[in-house]
């Protein structure tokens, strides 16, 4: 009779996490010089874009008192009607992100490009407003001369702005949270500083220069203070929220090898039943999603239904990952 040892196990799982991040950011072509030792996670750097793509799926459309856009060009116009029609039936909007959402490095040693830094510190991104059909062989929409600021989550797209493609510092204007204040107070509630006295405010190019710096102060808005509602930027100016994910990711697959190990637990009793010998035990993305996979006795165990490991099968391998993982797999064999 064998007994799975719980340490052993987790630190396989962990490097099977890694394992599968490696290969999902090659499947996506992220780009990953891995040029900080110390930003060079795999799993960082897929969880920074995997954070940020928007899963095709219909959502709901909220407007600001910014719309309709005054004197907005026609080519404009027509590129916002074709986003909105676009997230409304549940395509694919990520080609209006722009080139940053694959080529944005977490691992980079220029601090500017290692992510989208509004989009960490506000939690704002932007979709480029150009209605050419994109060609065959590409996958990202041309850059615009008008960008679209939204706020996204799984049920609807916040539509904050429309403004002129800024440059520079340009990416923090304080005008969008302006906006966010004015129209959802009680979503910017969530971040008010209780007790706190208002300093004073932040010039736009100072937002710049701290975000750069790797550092997220709080911001005044009309008699409060404010955190960043994107969760901030951390001290190697890369987005909290990501370290925060990876930090919680990490602490289920260790509980997912206690779990397992445990002497009536489900994996255990199958494998003992089956009497294939001491399992050897990996996590793996299959056709099905991630799996527990037992080398002895060929049996891989689907945890996309088990409790509490939703959330990592879905920042993982979301079934658009998997297609693209197994399609490159596919084309190396």
């Amino acid at each position: 009779m064998y007994k799975l040892n719980a340490q052993e196990v987790a630190a396989t799982f962990q490097e099977g996490v890694d394992g599968i991040a490696t290969d999902l950011i090659r499947s996506h072509s992220l780009r990953f010089g891995q040029e900080i030792e110390s930003l060079s996670s795999p799993l960082f750097r897929w969880l920074e874009f995997r954070l940020r793509y928007v899963d095709p799926s219909p959502r709901r459309i909220v407007f600001s008192d910014k719309f309709p856009v005054p004197q907005l060009p026609v080519k404009a116009q027509e590129a916002l009607g074709q986003l909105i029609r676009l997230i409304e039936e549940g395509g694919d909007i990520n080609p209006y992100q722009g080139r940053g959402l694959l080529k944005n490095d977490v691992s980079r040693e220029l601090r500017k490009n290692r992510t989208d830094l509004l989009w960490a510190d506000w939690g704002i991104a932007h979709f480029h407003l150009d209605a050419t059909p994109i060609p065959s062989d590409r996958y990202f929409s041309v850059p615009a001369d008008y960008l679209a600021f939204c706020i996204v989550d799984a049920e609807s797209v916040v539509f904050v702005d429309v403004l002129r493609h800024p440059s520079g510092d340009g990416f923090s204007d304080f005008s969008l949270l302006e906006t966010v204040h004015r129209n959802w107070p009680a979503y910017m509630e969530r971040f008010k500083l209780k007790g706190a006295s208002p300093g004073s405010s932040l010039s736009q190019s100072e937002i710049h220069s701290f975000r750069e710096a790797g550092i997220s102060p709080f911001f005044v808005l009309g008699d409060s203070m404010y955190a960043s509602p994107g969760m901030g930027i951390t001290s190697a100016s890369t987005p909290t929220k990501v370290t925060l994910t990876m930090n919680r990711l990490r602490d289920t697959v260790d509980e997912l090898a206690r779990v397992i190990c445990q002497g009536d637990g489900q994996v255990e009793k199958t494998l003992q039943g089956i009497g294939a010998g001491v399992p050897i035990l990996s996590l793996c993305a299959k056709e099905r999603g991630l799996v527990v996979y037992d080398e002895t006795s060929k049996v891989a165990f689907s945890l996309s239904k088990l409790p509490g490991m939703e959330e990592v099968c879905n920042l993982m391998v979301p079934s658009w990952a998997i297609e693209k993982l197994l399609a490159n797999a596919s084309l190396n064999s």
